[in-house]
């Protein structure tokens, strides 16, 4: 009898002792999203070739590089008188640049010297070899002697007449323009050489 009713007892307490014991708190609601906003986002970094780049550290920035043109390149017209040189005693002439190493032009002129009455015609082929305003260059050609009387030096008797012509010298060009040159005429017979300089102007 005592131990159904102990039993009994028992079964009654349990349940009644778990209905006493606190239930466990609701979950917490989740904050609003403007609660913690989302950080910036940052841009990438600039790459080297972009503005704004700058090289890690300790790394050497690489030197400039001039890339400015010649002057044969951005004034490669020029208009020239010469002092003996292609045209024997004077001449006027013009030249063009088609890049830094390459040019065509010609030298003109006409006098009378003694018994001689002549037109000088030199044409050229104009090979340079330099930096920004010098340059040492070649002319080659040939020279034409018309409306030619009399005779002077290596240019015989006759009417219309032609040398060969080969010049060497230095160049300077900055709007203005100097050349000292050494002309040699030759002919199947001789080599002649004769000095001139070239004063003018470059645009």
């Amino acid at each position: 009898m005592r131990r159904a009713f102990a039993a009994a007892l028992v079964f009654m307490l349990v349940p009644a002792l778990a209905s006493a014991q606190p239930e466990p708190p609701e979950a917490y609601p989740a904050p609003p999203p403007e609660a913690y906003p989302a950080p910036p986002v940052q841009p990438p970094p600039p790459s080297p070739g972009h503005q704004g780049y700058q090289p890690p550290p300790g790394m050497m920035p690489a030197p400039p590089v001039a890339r400015r043109p010649s002057t044969r390149v951005s004034q490669n017209v020029a208009i020239y008188g010469d002092l003996l040189g292609k045209g024997l005693l004077y001449g006027v002439g013009m030249d063009f640049n088609f890049n830094k190493w390459i040019g065509l032009g010609a030298t003109v002129s006409y006098y009378s010297i003694g018994d001689l009455r002549a037109g000088v015609a030199a044409p050229y082929l104009a090979l340079y070899a330099g930096g920004f305003k010098n340059a040492f260059l070649t002319q080659l050609g040939p020279v034409v002697m018309f409306g030619k009387e009399g005779s002077w030096w290596i240019f015989d008797e006759g009417g219309t007449m032609g040398l060969g012509q080969v010049s060497l010298g230095y160049e300077y060009r900055d709007g203005f323009l100097f050349r000292a040159m050494m002309t040699f005429f030759f002919n199947d017979k001789e080599i002649a050489p004769w000095p001139g300089l070239t004063f003018g102007g470059a645009f």
